[in-house]
């Protein structure tokens, strides 16, 4: 089991669904400190983003250190806004008007696929990480509906249900969303971890 895993988020939301998943396979879950520098994500992918930011904190703290980078593919719109979904306007709402606005000519509903994906990469050492990717499928809708959430949430219908993301619990969301897939993923593969050094 490993010891400590260092967190590398300063988001409460994600900070409370990792330590639910994976509190009983590691030790101790540290969170990021207060004053940690941010880090530029420049990567071309969502992998590459993820092992950017989990290999910056493992070597600032000397921990293993596990990250993410998520975002929104729309099928249409050549899996954009992908990695630039949280650039790719100056606010959450003029993304999602954004968004919207490109999409307008995609009438049919069932033509607006889309998925949320999480990519997690655990850096367990300079030359080792493991990595496990979650998605969730869906729709995107043609105007916002609830109230919570954040991000994409208001347009994002999932497979299944018949609210969008944003009209959903906190609960109700979290059962199904991407970085719990992912979570569970890489909790299956800490299990198979018993380096007592780590």
């Amino acid at each position: 089991m490993i010891k400590k895993l260092l967190i590398a988020t300063t988001n409460i939301n994600k900070l409370k669904e990792i330590n639910n998943i994976l509190s009983d396979t590691v030790n101790s879950l540290e969170q990021l400190p207060s004053d940690a520098p941010d880090v530029v994500e420049d990567g071309a992918t969502f992998l590459d983003n993820a092992k950017i930011k989990a290999y910056a904190y493992f070597n600032m703290y000397g921990m293993p250190a596990l990250a993410d980078d998520s975002g929104l593919c729309v099928e249409c719109l050549n899996d954009a806004p992908g990695i630039y979904s949280a650039r790719y306007a100056e606010t959450p709402k003029k993304r999602i008007e954004k968004l919207l606005k490109a999409m307008e000519h995609v009438k049919d509903i069932e033509k607006r696929r889309a998925y949320f994906v999480t990519r997690l990469v655990l850096a367990l050492s300079k030359d080792h990480y493991i990595t496990v990717e979650g998605r969730v499928y869906g729709n995107i809708l043609f105007e916002e509906l609830g109230e919570n959430g954040f991000g994409y949430d208001p347009v994002f219908l999932p497979d299944g249900f018949n609210r969008s993301y944003a009209e959903m619990s906190f609960e109700e969301k979290n059962e199904i969303s991407h970085r719990k897939n992912a979570l569970v993923k890489m909790r299956g593969l800490l299990e198979n971890i018993f380096d007592s050094d780590l």
